[in-house]
């Protein structure tokens, strides 16, 4: 869960036992915001590469 709601990732860890729910920003996410628009350009490179070779319903995992 992002955005903050304690709450949510409680919920959410509570349904799903084996889930990894970080309640801080200890994995770099506000980091990771940064680089946002080159990580969906690469995504955008990689989806045209794999096109036709994985099914889309699978590649949108």
């Amino acid at each position: 869960m992002f955005g903050g709601s304690g709450l949510l990732s409680h919920t959410a860890k509570r349904k799903k036992p084996l889930a990894r729910v970080i309640y801080n920003d200890f994995d770099g996410y506000a980091e990771r915001l940064k680089h946002i628009k080159n990580a969906n350009k690469l995504r955008q490179e990689i989806f045209k590469i794999v096109d036709g070779i994985i099914p889309k319903k699978q590649a949108v995992k």
